[in-house]
């Protein structure tokens, strides 16, 4: 993943783990200090099986953005933008679509 490679390039001690509950269990048993994986998928698996048991930080060592791309000219570019405006701007939409699958309180 591109987190390993990034604790591996700081030289930092990396260990497998084949799916994030195995990963979850090594910090709840001990085994290893911290697990690093993607944040959302962090979040959800804290909010559905170990919440009380394991903190998810706010912390990003390299932040992904996506976007949409259209053809040149096209009549949806304008529309998504819109909708997509819309939708940043409604903290209401993103606290409810959020909260729903990694909890109350999450940091997003």
């Amino acid at each position: 993943s591109a987190a390993e490679e990034e604790l591996i390039e700081a030289h930092v001690g990396v260990r497998h783990y084949d799916t994030v509950d195995e990963g979850l269990l090594a910090v709840i048993s001990g085994e290893i200090d911290a697990f690093v994986h993607d944040q959302p998928i962090l979040q959800f698996h804290q909010h559905e099986r170990f919440t009380g048991r394991v903190r998810v930080l706010p912390v990003f060592f390299d932040p992904q953005l996506y976007g949409f791309a259209f053809p040149r000219g096209s009549a949806l570019r304008k529309t998504v933008n819109v909708a997509m405006l819309r939708r940043l701007e409604d903290t209401s939409y993103r606290t409810r679509l959020i909260e729903s699958y990694l909890g109350k309180g999450t940091v997003y």
